[in-house]
């Protein structure tokens, strides 16, 4: 009579009980909320960098267990630490240069008795990490001009070029080559007039960009390989005191960055992050200086028919390249930019 069926009716019951209490337990267990702090992380990509996530939710010891996992974008990754008082320490890697948002949590609920569990994923809005590629902390390339190239394209400002750009009195710090001895010697006050050259560094330099791609793994990979060339590129270009403007096609519209300065271009850099997926190339993208493009699809008719005359540069994680041009240049991430930057500076 004692372990008879009433037994077993009274200990379905207590379960029963139980079960319905673990229900209403992991109801209001729900995830109320979840931030990261700090809010926006700047690093290089490979570079690990320190977090916090809190959470706001009621946590009941009838509650089993409780697994945290953070969904990342392609290209970073995430470890999530031990959980106490309600946060816990993020470490955060990116693999790829870009901007990552739009993170979500899962947290994983399960009761004591392992008979029900509840999945619950919050959006980790306002959370920004932006990777910035290694080659802009690289040390620049060192880029040499051919002598033939000076004056042939003017900068309509003082220089070392062939071109005269005015005359003016001589004063220290001017090359007493450029004296006209002549009209000094037909001159009554014996004034120095000396000729100043025009320089023949660029202004600038304009780089389009051009992506199309298949998946989000596909989109990460090419704008971290678009980000490391944008970065070799512009460093030497700067360090000729020579303005670079990138441009690409964001929301519609030909999107801009005049940069003047490293961190000028790094922000440029994150916001290829809004670049638009068709890989059109049209104007002024295709009257760039050089335009940079995603290899597979460059040479479909949809995408360009140009007769240019500055350098492309194409990028891929694959070597195998069918088109041979003499201003065509690949770069999969590992291949030295100096000639294409030499090439656009002597155009």
């Amino acid at each position: 009579m004692i372990i008879g069926p009433p037994l077993f009716i009274s200990l379905g019951f207590f379960l029963s009980i139980i079960a319905v209490e673990t229900l209403i337990l992991l109801e209001y267990a729900k995830l109320s909320s979840a931030t990261i702090a700090p809010a926006r992380i700047r690093s290089f990509k490979h570079e690990k960098a320190a977090a916090t996530l809190r959470l706001g939710s009621f946590r009941s010891k009838l509650v089993g267990s409780r697994r945290f996992v953070v969904v990342t974008p392609h290209g970073l990754e995430c470890a999530v630490g031990e959980f106490r008082e309600g946060s816990g320490a993020l470490v955060l890697e990116p693999s790829r240069a870009g901007r990552f948002e739009n993170l979500s949590l899962k947290l994983f609920d399960e009761d004591i008795l392992g008979l029900f569990g509840r999945e619950t994923v919050v959006q980790l809005d306002g959370f920004v990490l932006e990777s910035l590629p290694s080659s802009l902390r690289a040390p620049a390339l060192p880029i040499l001009v051919s002598p033939i190239s000076l004056g042939d394209i003017p900068a309509g400002r003082r220089g070392g070029g062939q071109e005269l750009h005015m005359v003016e009195q001589y004063h220290p710090g001017l090359d007493a080559k450029d004296v006209i001895w002549r009209r000094v010697a037909q001159s009554p006050t014996e004034e120095l007039v000396s000729r100043t050259r025009e320089s023949s560094i660029r202004r600038s330099v304009t780089l389009g960009i051009a992506l199309a791609w298949k998946s989000d793994e596909s989109r990460a990979v090419l704008l971290d390989l678009a980000a490391e060339a944008l970065g070799q590129i512009a460093k030497p270009l700067l360090d000729l005191g020579i303005v670079v403007r990138i441009s690409f096609v964001s929301q519609s519209r030909i999107s801009s960055f005049d940069s003047s300065s490293h961190a000028e271009v790094a922000e440029a850099i994150l916001g290829l992050t809004d670049i638009d997926n068709d890989g059109f190339v049209g104007e002024p993208i295709s009257a760039s200086d050089i335009v940079i493009a995603e290899k597979v699809n460059f040479f479909e008719k949809r995408q360009l028919a140009l007769s240019r005359t500055g350098p492309v540069l194409l990028i891929s994680e694959t070597t195998a390249y069918p088109h041979e041009e003499d201003k065509t240049f690949v770069f999969t991430g590992k291949e030295d930019l100096t000639a294409l930057v030499e090439a656009v500076i002597e155009t």
